[in-house]
């Protein structure tokens, strides 16, 4: 049996793309509790925004933003996830 380690790779990475996708939807959209790392792509994505300074205050800024907002965090990071 032979196994492209390219394909392979591809396969992997789209599923780990789609796995964050779902688990971001979750935490900003439907706000379960979040996954690692969901939690590090929201935090990373306001900290670089300048919406937050320190990476401990994504959880209250969330807790204070409209569902607009957390829609179009989601919308950013689900777009750049694209590129990857």
């Amino acid at each position: 049996m032979l196994v492209r380690l390219g394909e392979l790779q591809r396969v992997y990475r789209a599923e780990q793309r789609k796995t964050l996708r779902r688990d971001l939807r979750q935490y900003l959209i439907e706000r379960r509790g979040p996954t690692s790392g969901a939690f590090n792509a929201v935090a990373r994505s306001l900290y670089v925004a300048g919406a937050i300074d320190n990476f401990g205050l994504a959880d209250q800024w969330l807790s204070g933003a409209t569902i607009q907002e957390r829609a179009e965090l989601f919308s950013l990071i689900a777009t750049s996830l694209l590129g990857k």
